[in-house]
């Protein structure tokens, strides 16, 4: 899967920090967005058959799921803003 990163930012919630290498850009421009509240990284499933990468995102009651697979890899973020449609607004102009 290769190297891991650690969630470090004053928006980062939850108790899961890591983030694989294909989820720490994606998560670092959540951050920048000024709409966003907080950000949880979830856990990591590794092992997968081999797929391409790609980012589905998801509105949830109160919050967005982002799923971020990568070669062998998926990991969920979870992004809380009082302004949830302007945020997927944003993410789907830059990842779709």
């Amino acid at each position: 899967m290769g190297r891991k990163t650690n969630a470090t930012n004053k928006k980062a919630s939850g108790k899961h920090t890591t983030l694989t290498d294909t989820s720490a850009p994606v998560y670092n421009f959540i951050c920048k967005i000024p709409e966003v509240s907080s950000v949880s990284a979830g856990q990591i499933k590794m092992n997968l058959p081999n797929a391409p990468h790609r980012i589905i995102i998801k509105e949830m009651t109160g919050c967005l799921s982002i799923k971020i697979r990568s070669t062998k890899s998926i990991q969920e973020l979870k992004i809380y803003s009082q302004s949830l449609e302007n945020v997927k607004r944003i993410l789907e102009e830059k990842y779709s």
